[in-house]
């Protein structure tokens, strides 16, 4: 995280080809891991990938801006 961001506020602004994979049940554990795609000024894109016990369950691309 860079220094002058590190008190920001991420807002999420949108999802954008996200597939959902298998079900996600009550009482799952989803960890879910994100990398920065592209970032211009206060606005940018996560790739994301979501799995409940090492399977994945979501992946797509989130869509946010720094506040």
């Amino acid at each position: 995280v860079e220094e002058e961001n590190r008190n920001k506020l991420v807002l999420f602004s949108g999802l954008r080809r996200v597939r959902f994979r298998k079900p996600i049940r009550p009482g799952d554990e989803v960890v879910m891991s994100a990398e920065l795609v592209r970032r211009k000024g206060r606005l940018g894109r996560f790739s994301v990938l979501a799995k409940v016990q090492d399977r994945v369950v979501m992946n797509g691309t989130m869509q946010f801006a720094l506040e």
